[in-house]
């Protein structure tokens, strides 16, 4: 994701118009979207927007953010194809509710300018089970085993947090991804090769 986007923002009656620029292109038109659809993510944690032939996917995010997945579309009529491109940002909540709510308004400003925050968000783990995690902290091989892969997976865009269980193979577990109370990709964090601990290593199986 390119963390340097600059996002303008137009508060007009009952929309809020978006405009994405960074170095390399700037959105072909304004994205329209109602104010009442930006101000559900106080209560939802997923929303989508459409306007002339692109689309935008808003996720609330933990850490107090907001992702918009702009989905920049132009339909072409003479073969009905349809060509365009993604761009990701990443915005503050508080500010972007403010706005959405009262931007325009009485005293409050027209227009917002903002760049897009940095893509440092990972979900939270979540051990619901602990037997097994225990014996894996116990043991110092498996613990730095664990410790690494986590690290280095589980970075999900979306998801708020992930919830891992025991499972029955030792050291193991299986686990499911949240979206707030919504579930997404279930599936097994797995430690193989446990007949020669210096060299099991773990792998996801969805």
């Amino acid at each position: 994701m390119d963390n340097r986007v600059l996002i303008k923002a137009r508060a007009i009656e009952n929309c809020v118009c978006f405009r994405t620029i960074n170095k390399r292109k700037k959105s072909p038109h304004e994205f329209y979207i109602l104010r009442d659809n930006l101000l559900k993510l106080r209560t939802q944690d997923y929303v989508v927007a459409c306007d002339i032939n692109s689309f935008a996917e808003i996720c609330r995010e933990a850490e107090d953010r907001v992702m918009i997945r702009f989905f920049w579309l132009n339909c072409h009529s003479c073969d009905n194809s349809v060509a365009g491109w993604l761009q990701i940002v990443c915005l503050p909540f508080k500010p972007l509710m403010e706005f959405a709510e009262h931007g325009g308004r009485g005293d409050s400003r027209e227009e917002w300018a903002v760049l897009s925050l940095k893509d440092s968000f990972s979900p939270k783990y979540v051990f619901v089970d602990t037997q097994n995690l225990k014996k894996a902290v116990e043991n110092l091989a498996v613990r730095r085993k664990l410790a690494r892969f986590l690290s280095r997976n589980f970075h999900y865009r979306n998801a708020t947090e992930i919830r891992f269980f025991n499972d029955f193979v030792p050291y193991s577990f299986s686990f499911r991804e949240m979206f707030g109370e919504r579930e997404g990709i279930c599936g097994g964090l797995i430690l193989h090769g446990q007949s020669d601990m210096a060299n099991a290593y773990y792998a996801i199986h969805t």
